[in-house]
């Protein structure tokens, strides 16, 4: 309007000037239409300028950011729209309110220490911070807040909050820390948060006087479960041992696995030795009893090693030596026998040393044959005759000598290499039995027995091997005996019963080894096929007179049951004849030989003569 009335006001002047009549007509109509465009230019930057204001007003409600302005008393002027979507509140309602009604009660002394920061900067300088609010339905959720200083510009007379719900961001980061330092399949505290406790387990124990104690633990022949039932039946029983372990602790204790099938637990403040055996008793009870997996029960046991921290223990670097020595101590527990616990004691260092060397020497000593056979007699103890033998391994090391079975057969179990040199013995065993047989005819022919691990019995392929050992060598299949101890049968029933079935389909005979001293269950005795029973050695050297009451209940048993009965351990004439005065059918001991070369056992199966005088004209040092 105000440029029209100019225009007119202009060419109110023109036709005073009395120009001719078409050009006062040309420049009014000229006028006119400039005074249109104007006009039209004006409503359109008023709608761009309305629309832009609309724009922003939608912006600001949608945005997911909520815009904040508040006072230097942290009391809130302005909240967007936003507000309601993101943290469920009505703007109006959090109008003057103060922030200590929203801002967790932790972190309000430093969100007022930001405001006060924020408030003596610069205009245009933001800063920004995180802390927790309470959603309107009680939740509290994390936000970033960038806050900038507009407490000059009168439009705003405030601080300017941007609050953003970074509450995702924060779980995740949560989700990825806890898996950085937890196992994903059993939620334990991993390696990593494990040694970090150990140590400020350490760096306390000064201002408690009390030490520090570690148990680590392996579960035995767990590869066993993954071979015979797959990795994830394997994963099962992994969860089912960390949610055992955690129940066995007390609430101050970590639990943690390590990897593998190896776990630990840190005990504080533990107060004596007896309190940290009594837990690891705890633990091997609780482990052993039967996991159920789908309609399957497997049984499983532990070898624990067990260390207590020292006075000048006391940071991280020395967690690592303890974790140590409760490892060396495991390894300890499983040499003697597995199913153990073992107290650290320093001389451990030097054993392990030993026994990592021998580790590696293994395969070697399979590719170099330094593996050998020694065979140990089995009596007839009615006709007093040597009836068969029973292989067994020994190794001739290069710069050691003879190694112990007892120093070298759980290496073989750890490192798989009990298939290879088991396959070995078998077929070892069968070659010098049909030796034996054709050089020292017996009716029934001399038998040859073989120890048979659970590695090699979980194993498909071991009946084909034995197939194989028993065509090559041509041995009388029922001659050949197998025999198992009741944990190796137990280490999975079905898988056990089906391989046995199968090996008694060859003809062979089955041996149940060590009896007494396992399960001794007669439900396994009528459910398995076997053919003899081994009394331990321990029935015949214990003084106590029941323990000659209990031989000669195993002995009825074996009767009861049709099975052969055979009496290890037999060292002096009067065992000989106690077995004899309760009809045990053979023997085995120190008492007719000890183990035998293969020209040593040829000789007695050959001479007339006692086993003692045959023993007598050989070198005792070629005696294993």
């Amino acid at each position: 309007m105000f440029v029209r009335e100019r225009l007119e006001g202009a060419l109110a002047v023109v036709s005073e000037c009395q120009l001719p009549h078409p050009a006062q007509e040309s420049l009014a109509t000229l006028a006119s239409e400039v005074a249109l465009a104007l006009q039209s230019i004006t409503l359109t930057e008023e709608g761009a300028h309305q629309r832009s204001e609309a724009r922003l007003s939608s912006l600001i409600k949608n945005s997911s950011d909520v815009i904040c302005v508040v006072g230097q008393d942290s009391v809130i002027h302005y909240v967007s729209p936003s507000v309601e979507s993101t943290l469920g509140y009505a703007p109006d309602g959090l109008a003057e309110r103060p922030l200590s009604e929203v801002v967790h009660t932790d972190d309000f002394p430093r969100l007022l220490a930001f405001i006060a920061s924020v408030a003596g900067q610069p205009p245009g300088q933001p800063e920004s911070a995180e802390f927790q609010v309470r959603h309107a339905d009680g939740r509290w959720r994390h936000v970033e807040v960038l806050a900038t200083n507009q407490i000059a510009d009168e439009a705003i007379a405030g601080i300017v909050l941007n609050v953003r719900d970074i509450s995702e961001r924060k779980a995740f980061e949560a989700e990825l820390e806890h898996q950085a330092f937890h196992d994903v399949l059993t939620g334990l505290p991993n390696r990593a948060l494990f040694r970090d406790r150990v140590g400020h387990a350490l760096a306390g124990q000064r201002r408690q006087h009390l030490p520090v104690a570690v148990l680590f633990m392996d579960v035995d022949d767990f590869k066993n479960v993954n071979d015979s039932l797959g990795h994830d039946a394997g994963d099962k029983v992994l969860q089912e041992v960390a949610r055992r372990l955690e129940d066995c602790m007390r609430p101050v204790d970590t639990a943690a696995r390590l990897g593998g099938d190896e776990f630990a637990v840190l005990l504080h403040e533990a107060e004596n030795e007896m309190q940290a055996v009594e837990i690891a008793q705890r633990i091997m009870d609780s482990i052993q009893r039967p996991i159920s997996l789908e309609n399957r029960d497997v049984t499983i046991a532990t070898s624990i090693g067990v260390a207590f921290s020292e006075p000048a223990m006391v940071n991280e670097r020395d967690a690592d030596d303890l974790l140590r020595n409760a490892d060396t101590a495991m390894y300890m527990a499983k040499e003697s026998g597995k199913g153990h616990y073992q107290i650290f004691q320093p001389d451990m260092h030097a054993r392990a040393l030993a026994r990592l060397e021998l580790r590696s020497d293994l395969q070697r000593a399979l590719d170099s044959g330094e593996f050998t056979l020694r065979y140990q007699p089995i009596m007839d103890l009615r006709r007093g005759d040597i009836a068969g033998m029973e292989a067994l391994v020994r190794w001739q090391h290069p710069t050691r000598g003879l190694v112990q079975p007892n120093d070298f057969i759980p290496l073989l179990e750890d490192t798989g290499l009990i298939v290879p040199v088991g396959n070995f013995v078998l077929r070892e065993a069968c070659q010098w039995a049909a030796v034996m047989q054709r050089e020292c005819p017996r009716d029934p022919p001399l038998s040859m027995a073989v120890n048979v691990s659970a590695t090699q019995l979980q194993r498909p392929e071991f009946v084909d091997e034995v197939r194989n050992a028993l065509r090559d060598s041509e041995i009388p299949p029922n001659t050949l005996t197998l025999e198992l101890t009741e944990s190796v049968m137990m280490q999975d029933l079905d898988v056990s019963l089906l391989r046995l079935n199968a090996l008694r389909g060859l003809n062979v005979k089955l041996a149940i080894d060590d009896f007494g001293t396992g399960y001794s269950s007669l439900n396994y005795l009528r459910q398995f096929p076997m053919d003899i029973l081994k009394i331990d050695r321990s029935f015949l050297m214990d003084p106590n007179p029941d323990s000659e009451e209990l031989t000669e209940a195993i002995v009825a048993l074996a009767r009861i049951f049709k099975l052969e009965a055979v009496a290890e351990g037999i060292e002096s004439g009067g065992q000989v004849a106690q077995l004899q005065g309760i009809d045990c059918d053979y023997g085995q001991g120190f008492h007719f030989a000890r183990p035998l070369s293969r020209q040593q056992i040829l000789a007695m199966a050959t001479a007339a003569r006692s086993p003692a005088q045959v023993i007598e004209l050989h070198d005792r040092r070629q005696v294993a």
